[in-house]
């Protein structure tokens, strides 16, 4: 049965004075607006009373509204003809649907998108649904800007995984539709919720929304209230992990979050000082900041291959391995390759692996991915997830290397 698909944007918040954004203050931005909104007279919640075939796959189905979320609709009963059979089932219980005028004044209407509100995430759906409207109702255009990417932040942090993918696929339209760099935070926002992700598919989506960033060359100096210098960032990291660092209290990060989130920030600068803190880092005695630490190093280039490839072997948390795992992704290096080949036989590490491995779209890779897909059954998820790798990521000629 069809069904909408609703997207959250996610925005970058640098501010319109530091890159200029042109779009027109009546013009959607997000992925709802600029498709189903944009093409809907009105989108309603509503039950279906009757559905009448008309021969050849067609039916008219006869809604009771009960309640107009888009647009403006007077009737409190509406008509849909539908080109495909059983898109509309009187037994279902209550829709949301959105609808557009087969004529102008006309009382039949086609259908524009349609979910059932009893559905696994149907309460999800409409609530993200209701917030997007209000959201593309604002006037300024970079007020609207600042509260969808706010809300889609948010998202990113739902328990929901329906609701995580949706944020990840509307920043995807972001990126690629409105041409927005992200900032730091949300670099690091976006970073954190990929490392934090069970779902290895959102994981693979989230490292792919960071490699297409186009602002990720540009350079993000740290906020006022981070360390300034690298003479202070050396004050701040002690010799021995375990050990309480010697510096003054406004500079030492205090919880666990804070490390965390101060290492994001870090992350940022991609300078050699980083790289030596990020790896100090992989030896943390906490398994969540090495981890952090581990993923962070996949955005500071070759310099970080190395020690990442080092540290895989002797790392027992098998979630840092994972995340080790998603930096040598980020990477794409070609010493990398026997590494990923041994994590690919492994259970706790086969999903990063080779997603890894495809980034490299070497033959060698294509090849192991072929010959590991083969031995999972039809129908098993990570076959079909091997089969979605080795299409998306073709075998680069070796002229190209």
């Amino acid at each position: 049965m069809p069904q909408i698909v609703i997207f959250i944007l996610i925005a970058s918040s640098l501010s319109a004075q530091e890159v200029p954004f042109h779009a027109d203050p009546d013009e959607p931005l997000s992925r709802l607006g600029w498709t189903t909104l944009h093409i809907s007279d009105a989108g309603l919640l509503g039950t279906v009373e009757s559905v009448t075939s008309l021969g050849g796959g067609r039916e008219l189905s006869r809604i009771k509204v009960v309640d107009t979320l888009w647009g403006q609709l007077d009737e409190s009963h509406i008509m849909i003809l539908t080109t495909v059979p059983g898109v509309f089932a009187a037994q279902e219980g209550r829709i949301l649907v959105f609808v557009q005028r087969m004529t102008p004044g006309g009382k039949v209407f086609t259908n524009n998108g349609k979910f059932s509100l009893e559905s696994k995430n149907g309460k999800n759906k409409l609530e993200i649904l209701k917030r997007v409207i209000e959201i593309e109702s604002i006037p300024d255009i970079h007020l609207r800007e600042t509260s969808l990417r706010a809300f889609a932040l948010r998202n990113l942090k739902h328990p929901n995984l329906w609701t995580q993918w949706n944020a990840a696929q509307e920043f995807f339209f972001l990126i690629r539709k409105h041409k927005r760099p992200l900032s730091p935070d949300e670099r690091g926002q976006i970073a954190d919720a990929a490392l934090r992700s069970p779902d290895a598919k959102l994981t693979s989506y989230l490292h792919r929304i960071l490699q297409l960033d186009p602002g990720k060359t540009l350079s993000n100096p740290l906020p006022p209230s981070s360390p300034p210098s690298n003479q202070e960032i050396r004050k701040v990291i002690p010799e021995h992990p375990e050990s309480p660092p010697p510096t003054p209290a406004s500079l030492e990060p205090r919880t666990l979050e804070e490390r965390i989130h101060w290492l994001h920030k870090l992350a940022s600068r991609s300078d050699p000082e980083t790289v030596k803190i990020l790896i100090k880092h992989l030896d943390y005695p906490n398994r969540q900041i090495r981890a952090s630490a581990a993923f962070l190093l996949g955005s500071q280039g070759q310099p970080a291959v190395k020690p990442l490839l080092s540290h895989f072997p002797r790392e027992p948390s098998p979630r840092v391995r994972q995340s080790v795992l998603k930096a040598l992704a980020q990477l794409s290096s070609p010493e990398s390759e026997d590494v990923l080949l041994a994590a690919l036989r492994e259970p706790e590490t086969c999903w990063e692996a080779a997603y890894a491995l495809a980034t490299l779209s070497s033959d060698r890779a294509r090849k192991s991915l072929q010959s590991h897909r083969d031995q999972f059954p039809a129908n098993d998820p990570f076959r079909d997830y091997l089969d979605d790798l080795i299409l998306r990521f073709p075998t680069v000629p070796k002229t190209s290397r």
